[in-house]
């Protein structure tokens, strides 16, 4: 049950709703994996506000869900996808406003307060409305990273630049093997990973143990990938089901030894050729940042030339 139920002021058939706790709250609209209330729970965040818009059929139009990090509400720490959920048609962007601000009121023992946004493309069309709400409330917009995504349902080997065709083909005549594999692989390819990014000094977002616990407690959404030549393993995939329409790209990791082989440029096209198959229409490559927040230039180069899609993400604050 809610902890704060009250008519939205200025809009009385809208509703906002209030939710400290994750178990007490209902499913998020969208069906997106880390907006979620299994997600939420399985962080186990100190503090949370879950914020809900409803109409008055009691549909929830839009959600927003904060967890208290580095003394700010942010919605949400640790989650590479968050931020708002809603139904189209979003409500009016007056209605948008005094929901921001009813929630902004909620959060004022908080220094600030910082909202993530999925890539500007996946929000269509309601990005703008809501941009254009948040503005309207106060807050200041940040471009926060660029990422990159394949489009599966336009895709084609054409969208690639001639250099990866020549890779690709460079790998398919060397023999190798892209797969799927089982929880039985796990331990090892964590390990892997570990490994071998850190001979390439990239860095880890998860650990091994926050690794393994997502795959426990979601394994219908985390999912393991090689690139093989006969028994030797040239690159590893950690891939995550986002949503019934986004595949995440997440974590790769290359043998050091692979050569001239081109285990990435391969896997990439193995992995958009499973993902269609499953129904998704979107594999997001994710961000090219650097420590620093500035472009990873080769790493966006390389995805531009796979025929990824760029797109930045942004972010709104107090």
């Amino acid at each position: 049950m809610a902890g704060l139920i009250r008519p939205l002021s200025g809009f009385e058939t809208f509703t906002l709703r209030l939710y400290e706790d994750a178990e007490n709250a209902p499913e998020s609209p969208g069906g997106v994996l880390f907006q979620s209330m299994a997600f939420i729970s399985h962080k186990g965040y100190d503090e949370v506000r879950i914020f809900d818009l409803t109409d008055e059929s009691g549909m929830i139009r839009l959600r927003l869900s904060f967890a208290m990090a580095h003394g700010k509400w942010i919605s949400l720490p640790g989650a590479p996808f968050s931020g708002p959920s809603w139904e189209e048609p979003l409500p009016v962007e007056g209605v948008l406003v005094a929901f921001l601000q009813a929630c902004l009121a909620e959060l004022s023992d908080g220094v600030g307060t910082l909202i993530h946004l999925m890539p500007e493309g996946y929000y269509l069309p309601g990005y703008e409305r809501f941009r254009g709400a948040c503005l309207a409330a106060g807050f200041e917009e940040e471009t926060d990273s660029l990422n990159h995504h394949l489009a599966l349902d336009k895709r084609c080997r054409e969208d690639m630049h001639s250099m990866q065709r020549r890779r690709l083909r460079r790998a398919t005549q060397a023999g190798l093997q892209f797969e799927k594999r089982n929880r039985e692989f796990l331990e090892e390819a964590l390990t892997l990973i570990a490994d071998w990014r850190a001979k390439k000094r990239h860095s880890m977002s998860m650990t091994h143990r926050e690794l393994a616990s997502a795959f426990h407690d979601f394994p219908d959404h985390y999912h393991l990938f090689t690139v093989q030549k006969e028994e030797r393993v040239l690159s590893i995939l950690i891939a995550v089901t986002v949503s019934k329409d986004i595949l995440y790209y997440f974590l790769p990791a290359n043998n050091p030894e692979a050569g001239t082989l081109s285990p990435s440029v391969f896997l990439i096209e193995e992995l958009s050729r499973w993902a269609c198959g499953q129904g998704y229409w979107v594999l997001d490559l994710g961000t090219s940042m650097l420590p620093d927040d500035t472009v990873n230039e080769p790493l966006a180069v390389f995805k531009k030339r796979m025929g990824g899609i760029p797109s930045v993400r942004k972010t709104f604050h107090t």
